[in-house]
């Protein structure tokens, strides 16, 4: 029985087999076989790739729509809930309490009043003003219209007094701050004076050299004298040569008067002059 199933068999497939060339050892079986065995597993590869495209294509949608239909089908559900109304606060400011200025109630003055004509039993009990009563109202603001009582007067008396500071502080004048910058002889109102000019020249001594050669000249010294009539610092001694070192040893004995500008001492810058002469007989330094 097997042996007449297989001979049907390679029958059937040498039928279904065309016959390629001169192929021997059993080829062309072999080569029907794997032809048609190649097509039905395409086929079914074809089908199957087809059937997971389309499950998943069809679950992408059927996902899809039911997520859809969940966002349309939300419901809202609103719960009623009792919660305590919280009332408003309102910030109540209390009216800021203005302090009154206090009436002050003046002296009446009965003798601005305009005279009025009374019978002469009212004349005697009026009363005038006496001496005491002038004296005691002296310091107490009156006017026309006020109480005849000095004791009921309530005038601010610290109004006058402050006005009066006021006034003082108003007026005093603003301190003056000195200037230490010296002047010339000619910006201020009074040049120094040398008080003991006559006697430094006549301790100054005639220079040798200068005798011998028979010089004469006249010599400027330039000196800055301080607010109190010291000597600061020669600035500059202007003349010939040959008497400058006299000038310089006895110059410094010198003493001054102070500049004044503006009612105060200042420094200031003074021109002192010596002038060098020959006699018959002796030098003598002149002014």
């Amino acid at each position: 029985m097997k042996t007449e199933k297989a001979k049907e068999r390679n029958t059937e497939v040498t039928k279904e087999v065309k016959p390629l060339g001169n192929m021997k050892y059993g080829a062309p079986e072999l080569v029907a076989l794997y032809q048609r065995y190649a097509f039905r597993g395409l086929l079914i590869a074809i089908v199957f790739a087809f059937i997971i495209i389309g499950s998943v294509a069809l679950y992408s949608s059927l996902h899809a729509t039911g997520n859809d239909e969940k966002e349309y089908n939300r419901e809202i559900v609103i719960l009623n809930y009792d919660m305590p109304i919280i009332p408003k606060t309102e910030e109540i400011t209390a009216p800021v309490d203005v302090p009154k200025a206090e009436q002050t109630v003046k002296l009446k003055d009965l003798a601005a009043l305009i005279p009025q004509p009374v019978a002469k039993q009212e004349s005697e009990i009026m009363t005038t003003k006496t001496v005491e009563a002038l004296d005691k109202v002296n310091n107490i603001p009156v006017g026309k219209d006020g109480t005849e009582n000095p004791n009921e007067v309530t005038a601010n008396m610290n109004d006058k007094t402050n006005d009066k500071i006021a006034e003082n502080i108003i007026k005093e004048e603003p301190v003056k701050i000195k200037d230490d910058k010296p002047f010339q002889s000619f910006e201020v109102e009074k040049s120094p004076v040398a008080v003991n000019l006559s006697s430094v020249k006549s301790s100054m001594r005639y220079p040798e050299i200068a005798k011998q050669v028979g010089t004469e000249g006249t010599c400027v010294a330039k000196i800055l004298v301080g607010s109190s009539g010291e000597i600061i610092k020669i600035a500059s001694i202007s003349g010939p040569e040959v008497f400058r070192s006299e000038i310089e040893d006895k110059i410094m004995n010198l003493q001054f008067t102070p500049a004044i500008k503006g009612g105060e001492a200042v420094k200031c810058y003074v021109n002192v002059p010596f002038k060098f002469t020959l006699g018959t007989q002796k030098k003598s330094i002149d002014e």
